[in-house]
């Protein structure tokens, strides 16, 4: 269940990111992008942190999510 959210919370970042900075990528690989980030950074807290595991997955999936999907966008350029 919380590998689903990791994803859907990346995902739903990637949709509103990619139509609110105007990426010069199409949508679908944006949200792909930031859904594959919010499953590795979520995941990745989740591990790491042992209290509070929940909350510090959810902020590791956004982080994970805004930072991959800033790393694409700056190799697009």
């Amino acid at each position: 269940m919380m590998l689903f959210l990791y994803i859907l919370i990346g995902a739903v970042l990637g949709a509103f990111l990619s139509y609110a900075l105007d990426m010069k990528t199409d949508p679908v690989p944006a949200i792909v992008i930031s859904a594959l980030g919010g499953l590795v950074g979520g995941l990745a807290l989740f591990i790491i942190t042992p209290f509070w595991s929940m909350l510090f997955g959810l902020i590791g999936a956004v982080l994970g999510a805004l930072l991959l999907l800033w790393a694409v966008s700056l190799s697009a350029r």
